[in-house]
């Protein structure tokens, strides 16, 4: 079904992606069991840090809680998703609010880990599979704590349903989010197809004295092909009218969530639901009836060092991409590699590729927003978003300079037009990534989104 006016969905994606933010919910349950290693990896070599999200703890005197990792986010298409992971009794379970479904309702699925030397690992080291009947099975990758992907296949690997995407959640207090600042993603996928699209930008929460009003700006390449948004930029305010704020939200037991309800409390399409941590990354989801689509909110860089690349985001990511061509009209959810090097450059490869032998599809420098200068009005993309945001006017300093979008990267490959946007968390273990192919024909663009979780642990196949 044609979802509303595509500057609707951005507006109500932005800012429930920053409001996302705000609202994260506890998991019940004590947390993670180990921390997965976070070392370098720049040329897909194997590092020894724990990945596998399994327990170490060896204490004979301790009793020790089930350990059980809770995850909330979003089917970008709207629907409010969380998912489970049982991790001592090696199960796991998903749950879409959207469609009706409680936690009661839904059964868990077993799973094993895949072997990296298996065809659906391609060499990476932390995925699970969960078989759901004979036909069917989920393909999962975690990084405990931090983030989880998920997608079912069918018996020939041919994707099923859309991707849901899903971050660590526990009890957010919304007052640890004000005067804070988040550079975010928004994916929204169409049910006819026509207007799915993807954004990248900023968004931050204002003082407490002005409620947590939202601030942003989002440039989409798809809009600016169609010359939209601020004079035909593709950039957009994703709170035009000042209309949300933090405080229009209210905390939900149940689901462990902050929601915004529409017209009627209860229904679901018409729900912005919140969930993450306070000190973390958010996800926002907002319903059908609400525009649609997820929020990916990350929290910025502190110091304006890191307006360049880091070394302690190099690594090898697992990725799983919605891509859709518009060209034949046709969409598919398929994983991927990106390797990033210590100086910042990204490339990606198809999933069954060797990073050692093969070509990667892109190969570019990763620019901070801050620096590129290549707007898509003539000026630094952050002037832009300062203007179309309206950022200078928030009480906090913070947001004030919000729009510089510290730990958000662009590259640009200007031969094929082909631009990649990356966001990454402060720590680097994943984030949120882009990339449009714009072909010959403007209106026959290819566009992919998703995320991307590290692997320390990756092999390289031979």
């Amino acid at each position: 079904m044609r979802r509303k006016h595509w500057l609707f969905i951005i507006l109500i994606g932005l800012f429930a992606f920053s409001l996302m933010v705000y609202t994260g919910c506890s998991t019940g349950s004590s947390g993670s069991d180990t921390a997965a290693d976070t070392g370098d990896t720049t040329d897909g070599d194997t590092d020894t840090g724990d990945t596998d999200g399994t327990d170490d703890t060896d204490d004979d005197d301790t009793v020790v809680s089930p350990v059980i990792r809770s995850y909330g986010g979003s089917d970008p298409e709207g629907d409010f998703v969380v998912i489970i992971n049982d991790v001592d009794n090696s199960r796991v379970k998903r749950i879409d609010y959207t469609a009706g479904e409680t936690e009661d309702s839904m059964e868990w699925y077993d799973y094993t880990a895949v072997e990296p030397d298996d065809e659906f690992a391609s060499g990476f080291s932390m995925l699970n599979r969960a078989e759901i009947d004979s036909d069917t099975f989920v393909l999962f990758a975690e990084f405990p704590e931090v983030a989880l992907i998920y997608q079912v296949f069918d018996e020939s690997g041919d994707d099923i349903g859309n991707p849901s995407y899903v971050v660590y959640r526990e009890e957010l207090d919304k007052t640890e989010l004000y005067e804070k600042a988040y550079n975010w993603m928004k994916f929204y996928i169409d049910g006819d197809l026509e207007d799915s699209d993807m954004s990248a930008g900023f968004c931050g929460f204002d003082a407490q004295s002005e409620e947590g009003l939202v601030y942003g700006a989002a440039y989409s390449k798809r809009e600016n092909v169609f010359e939209e948004g601020y004079e035909g930029s593709g950039v957009s305010d994703i709170n035009e009218g000042d209309v949300t704020k933090l405080d229009d939200f209210t905390y939900d037991e149940e689901t462990e969530s902050c929601i915004m309800w529409g017209s009627a409390v209860e229904n679901w399409d018409e729900a912005i639901t919140l969930t993450g941590t306070d000190s973390g990354s958010i996800i926002l989801d907002f319903g059908p009836d609400m525009g649609g689509g997820m929020g990916l909110a990350v929290p910025q860089m502190d110091d304006p060092a890191d307006s360049e690349w880091w070394s302690s985001g190099a690594g090898t990511y697992f990725a799983m991409m919605y891509e859709l061509d518009k060209g034949d009209g046709e969409s598919s959810v398929n994983p991927m590699k990106l390797v990033i090097t210590d100086t910042g450059r990204v490339k990606v490869y198809q999933y069954n590729d060797s990073i050692a032998s093969g070509t990667p599809v892109f190969n570019q420098q990763l620019i901070a927003f801050e620096n590129f200068n290549e707007g898509p009005n003539d000026e630094r993309i952050e002037d832009t978003f300062g203007t179309v945001s309206g950022n200078d006017e928030a009480v906090s300093s913070a947001v004030n300079n919000a729009h510089k979008c510290r730990g958000a990267f662009i590259a640009h490959d200007e031969e094929d037009d082909v631009i990649v946007t990356a966001l990454i968390d402060p720590d680097g273990r994943f984030g949120g990534f882009t990339l449009f192919d714009d072909e010959e024909e403007e209106t026959d663009y290819i566009l992919r989104f998703g995320f991307y979780i590290r692997d320390s642990g990756y092999t390289d196949p031979e």
